[in-house]
């Protein structure tokens, strides 16, 4: 009474090989709770490498890399006095302001060039060149064109699962160049008889310097004396 089953012997230190069996039913559930957790580890590794497949671009170019295009240079400083400028700045709808400019060795049908600089500093943030098609095999042949040039230039374009999946869903086709805070996006959108490619140089650094210059030449005291 109240001795062993028969035929049972625990041995010591054994956890898993137990007579009683609400021991073996506990040592059952810590090697089942270290599978979940090791599957759990198998497929958080697996999503994470998904996603740097997915997201990293197949080259990294340095910042000093992209300093700019046909004449104009990002970080520049650029006023109306300017000689490649043909009209006066007007405020953007970006934070900036924008400045036309007759460019050095234009790129194809491109024939629209204009710069965004910082309001008050005046620096060249981005650098912008586009052209209009009445087809869309027409801006995507000049889309083409330009990433040929481009890689001549910089390498290989960065793969970009997102705009592989918005070009699939909505037409709109994008090609890119380097990682912030220098980047070049080109790009072709329209719809029926009116399509517009688009090139762009950017500086992201110079991008938020414009919009906080912009914001302190609104009403108020900026000195962060009351921070």
């Amino acid at each position: 009474m109240g001795g062993l089953p028969t035929g049972r012997t625990c041995l010591p230190n054994r956890p898993l090989c137990c007579c009683d069996g609400s021991q073996r039913f506990n040592s059952l559930g810590i090697v089942l709770k270290l599978e979940i957790l090791s599957m759990r580890a198998s497929i958080r590794s697996a999503i994470i490498g998904f996603s740097l497949v997915c997201t990293a671009p197949s080259a990294v170019l340095a910042v000093d890399d992209i300093r700019g295009a046909f004449g104009m240079k990002l970080g520049d400083a650029l006023s109306d006095g300017d000689s490649r400028i043909t009209e006066p700045a007007h405020s953007s709808r970006d934070a900036g302001l924008r400045y036309t400019f007759v460019p050095e060795h234009p790129f194809g049908a491109l024939n629209q060039y204009y710069v965004l600089v910082t309001p008050t500093t005046g620096k060249i943030y981005r650098i912008v060149a586009e052209g209009t098609f009445q087809s869309a095999s027409s801006c995507e042949g000049e889309l083409l064109a330009l990433q040929e040039a481009l890689e001549g230039r910089y390498g290989p374009s960065d793969d970009n699962i997102g705009d592989a999946m918005v070009g699939s869903m909505t037409g709109i086709e994008v090609i890119r160049f380097g990682q912030s805070p220098r980047r070049i996006i080109a790009t072709c959108v329209g719809v029926m008889r009116e399509h517009r490619a688009t090139l762009t140089y950017i500086d992201d650094d110079l991008e938020s310097r414009a919009k906080v210059e912009r914001a302190r030449m609104g009403q108020g005291d900026y000195d962060g004396l009351g921070l």
